[in-house]
């Protein structure tokens, strides 16, 4: 069960509304807001073309918002989190678990 206390980050659920251009920044409207819990649970750097990226894995923890999916994004404060995988606790319609990837441009 969710204690109120736990989500303490206030974010955006948002869905992208241009496939087209998914590849690039895209085109994203809002979807739903929640408070979460953000959780790191993991992290590593690697290298893309030239630049050193670095990625964090999250657990978020939230009340349970239907239509949550993978091709979604939750955004807090400016960080961006891209969803893996969103499951509904015990499914119980109370409880959502969404398992995320935070990436930063290392370069400077």
């Amino acid at each position: 069960m969710i204690q109120a206390g736990e989500l303490r980050n206030r974010g955006e659920f948002q869905r992208i509304t241009d496939y087209s251009a998914i590849d690039t920044e895209g085109d994203w409207t809002a979807y739903a807001t929640a408070w979460a819990k953000i959780e790191p649970t993991g992290g590593r750097e690697y290298v893309e073309g030239r630049k050193v990226q670095a990625e964090t894995t999250h657990m978020l923890k939230t009340r349970f918002i239907s239509g949550v999916r993978p091709d979604m994004r939750f955004v807090h404060e400016g960080r961006v989190f891209k969803i893996v995988y969103a499951y509904n606790v015990d499914e119980r319609n109370r409880e959502l678990m969404i398992e995320c990837t935070e990436e930063t441009d290392n370069n400077g």
